[in-house]
């Protein structure tokens, strides 16, 4: 990477960080300070009518509920004793209950929280926060105490099948779960039978902490935090939103195709039938129960006005592997945020895995990788450095022009212009080569940032983690020796001092960037360095730049 891509870099981070400190985090701090005194008015009115039932995560505090439950005797439900079935298969462990919420755990089991304890398997809660999810909700005042209590016939119906059934004032409702043995996802079916007019809309929720226990913060150099986001893609869009700075409720009815509740690594997602997905839409709030905020996200569902629901769902619960995400629908496969670097970053991600398949380790993956990259880019290389040194050649021509008209910027201008149309000097020709590989760089960041395939990948020696930074920040700081030694074999092209000067500071801060980004892509930057310093030698000889510049100038005399 010479001069000119570091300078684009730098410039970017620059802007980045900028944003980030004097625009996004001033916005967030304000915004849940004034949602913390909305909510703090709210639950003060509350308090006082002593009437209100907060509707959250589909029910009421329980204090509330109590007293709903008392004076309601069409509730047969209630009075059903509570109950759990376990379903086992080769990915994942799943529970189930009779209760309002139909899935009440979901471990996966090749995944853990940490290198160090293989029991830490990752979990629902370890996701979203909640180990409950999958609640049916009717939001109308007449089923307002639908679905509170416990299901009946709650039973085993198959290998990996439960079923249960629910009678209340006014509807009745079966849903039956089947998991899947080939995948990381089970298949729901809700039957609703109403005995008078149907509500407008029924609801599917699925829960979020906006802050979790385990929750990790992002940096300024560009690490994104960790925390619980809601998305979806309906028929327009692909959206996402960190709970944590939802400040308010978010409704779509353009026909959900999928939403979820995810993270950087794993996915909660619900997928709608496909015949359901053309009327249906998703309702994003954040909410408070008993004092505790909750992000709720909603598939609506509309009824149409038929007196019989059928309501076919297919839920995942696992890692976001593309491979995996198409096997339950290949439209989950962009739960996977690639950003704009799409288009290049699946590409990278299906070349990296295929070199793992016959190298066994990520690590060798990603240097092979980048020998490729570096081969393909060779000719936006080639012309980078011809062109450079053509403007080396040209430079001290254009410093007596300077000279001559430093008084006079119009005609310097100008007289530049013509000197380099007279040589055949393109000025960008030697920074838009570089610029056109800076979309690979991104691609490669979120390749390396997002990708579950290098989530807990050991390289060798120190590295246990190619997801997480360097432990010890060696890659990073060879990385700033490596650049600072390439600046001193790229020809000198800037005059003014100041601008030297950050020239040469820009390593350091390049390997400051790096210290808290992914040690994959520390690895990749390390072995990209290397071969270009190869590339750059080479060509330095071919050109005549440098300290070849006197051999081939007097090679030619």
């Amino acid at each position: 990477m010479d001069k000119k891509a570091l300078l684009a870099v730098m410039i970017s981070l620059g802007i980045w960080i900028g944003w980030q400190k004097i625009y996004l985090e001033p916005y967030q701090k304000n915004a849940i300070a004034l949602q913390q005194e909305q909510e703090a008015a709210r639950r003060a009115s509350l308090r006082e009518e002593n009437k209100a039932i907060i509707d959250a995560i589909g029910i009421a505090p329980k204090s509330v509920m109590e007293k709903k439950v008392n004076k309601s005797a069409g509730i047969i439900a209630n009075k059903i004793a509570p109950a759990t079935g376990i379903i086992e298969t080769s990915s994942y462990q799943l529970l189930l209950t009779n209760g309002p919420n139909f899935i009440h755990g979901w471990k996966l089991k090749d995944y853990y929280n940490s290198l160090e304890d293989k029991n830490d398997s990752i979990t629902l809660s370890l996701v979203s926060g909640f180990n409950e999810q999958i609640r049916l909700r009717i939001p109308e005042e007449k089923f307002n105490n639908f679905n509170e209590g416990n299901w009946s016939d709650f039973s085993k119906s198959g290998a990996n099948t439960y079923s249960a059934k629910m009678y209340n004032i006014g509807i009745q409702a079966e849903r039956t779960l089947e998991a899947n043995n080939d995948g990381y996802f089970a298949d729901i079916k809700y039957k609703l039978k109403f005995s008078e007019s149907p509500p407008a809309y029924v609801f599917i929720d699925l829960f979020g902490s906006p802050q979790r226990a385990n929750d990790k913060e992002g940096s300024i150099f560009g690490q994104a935090p960790d925390k619980v986001h809601l998305t979806y893609r309906d028929a327009n869009t692909r959206d996402t939103y960190m709970g944590a700075n939802l400040t308010e409720p978010h409704e779509s009815s353009a026909g959900v195709k999928w939403m979820g509740i995810d993270t950087r690594y794993f996915v909660m997602a619900i997928l709608p039938s496909k015949e359901l997905r053309i009327d249906s839409g998703i309702q994003i709030k954040k909410e408070f129960y008993e004092g505790n905020e909750v992000v709720r996200g909603s598939l609506v569902v509309p009824t149409k006005g038929n007196k019989e629901v059928s309501i076919p769902l297919r839920v995942y619960f696992g890692p976001k592997h593309l491979e995996n995400l198409e096997k339950a629908d290949p439209i989950l496969s962009d739960a996977i945020d690639f950003g704009w670097t799409s288009a290049i970053a699946i590409p990278l991600l299906k070349a990296l895995k295929w070199f793992y398949k016959y190298l066994g380790n990520y690590g060798l993956a990603i240097i092979v990788l980048t020998f490729f990259i570096k081969v393909l880019l060779s000719p936006l290389m080639y012309k980078s450095m011809k062109s450079t040194a053509k403007m080396s050649k040209l430079q001290p021509q254009l410093n007596a022009l300077r000279e001559k008209y430093k008084d006079d910027k119009e005609k310097l201008n100008t007289e530049m212009m013509q000197f380099m149309k007279t040589n055949g000097y393109n000025p960008v020709g030697g920074c838009l080569p570089m610029l056109l590989q800076m979309p690979i760089f991104f691609a490669l960041y979120r390749v390396f940032f997002n990708s579950i395939e290098l989530y807990q990948a050991p390289f060798f020696g120190w590295i246990h983690d190619l997801s997480t930074p360097d432990p010890y920040f060696i890659t990073p700081v060879m990385l700033a020796a490596l650049m600072y030694f390439q600046q001193k074999l790229s020809p000198i092209t800037v005059t003014d001092p100041a601008q030297q000067k950050m020239m040469q500071f820009m390593p350091v801060m390049f390997g400051v960037f790096m210290l808290l980004l992914p040690s994959g892509l520390n690895i990749y930057m390390l072995v990209n360095s290397i071969t270009t310093i190869g590339q750059q030698h080479y060509l330095n000889k071919k050109f005549g730049i440098g300290k070849f510049a006197a051999k081939t100038d007097s090679a030619n005399a």
